[in-house]
Parts: C-alpha cells; sequence; structure tokens
C-alpha cells in the first residue's frame, strides 16, 4: 500500500506494535544484509556481540530470535519488513519516551530511518480469558 499511498500523493506511517529497540535490531539486520552481504543468521551459535544501536550493551548473537537465525525458512521476513518501514514517512511504535528513552533517541539519529511517534502504551483491559 506504500507504492499507492505515493502515487495519490498521501504519506503512509506504519505501526509497528513491538518495542523501539527490537525495530533497531530489524534495522540493524537488515544494514548488515544490504550494505555488507552479510546475513545475521551467520552468527548463530556464535559468541559474538552485535553493536545494535538500540541496545545499551553489544548484543550477544546467541539471544537473537529464532526468526532471525532461520536464513533458509523466515529470515527474510524481519529484514522485507524493515525495508518496507524505511520508505514510510513515519513509525508510530507502541511505546512511551520513559520506556524506551536510549533506543527511540538512536533511532532518530540514524539516517533512512523516519521520524518516531512513540504513542504506547496501547492495550486491551477488555480480554476475555
Amino acid at each position: 500500500m506504500i507504492e499507492v499511498a505515493t502515487e495519490l500523493g498521501l504519506p503512509s506511517y506504519a505501526f509497528f506494535t513491538s518495542s523501539a529497540a527490537f525495530l533497531g535490531l530489524m534495522f540493524y539486520a537488515q544494514m548488515l544484509k544490504d550494505d555488507h552481504d552479510i546475513d545475521i543468521s551467520d552468527f548463530k551459535d556464535s559468541n559474538t556481540l552485535l553493536p545494535v544501536s538500540t541496545y545499551l550493551n553489544p548484543l550477544p548473537a546467541k539471544v537473537l530470535p529464532r526468526t532471525m537465525l532461520d536464513k533458509d525458512g523466515r529470515l527474510h521476513i524481519p529484514l522485507s519488513t524493515a525495508r518496507m518501514i524505511r520508505q514510510e514517512k513515519g513509525i508510530i511504535v507502541n511505546t512511551f519516551l520513559e520506556l524506551e528513552s536510549p533506543p527511540i533517541k538512536s533511532l532518530g539519529n540514524e539516517n533512512g530511518v523516519p521520524p518516531l511517534y512513540p504513542v504506547g502504551p496501547i492495550i486491551n483491559l477488555n480480554q476475555e480469558l
């Protein structure tokens, strides 16, 4: 729908329901692939510390989500999602500045990342169990 909105001259925004820190991890994985031709899945079972900008400390590769370590299966999902989100006019994130101040500020300083709009927490208080 990004292409349709652009063709009609309408801004498009992404609603990212996960954390700003995880959004930064997706952008980091996409940057590794696109700029350096490195799959983040290459770090599977490795002791490598990854310098993800949205985390205060380097992230141990062995704690990456399984989706990011599945080169033959699902790795394309976070990579293509990160590429699409970079095309948006802004990113609405389900978080708030007091909770994720360092990741939000970090993403605001990165090239190619649209402006972030923290709007959370958005929760459903009427859940039936």
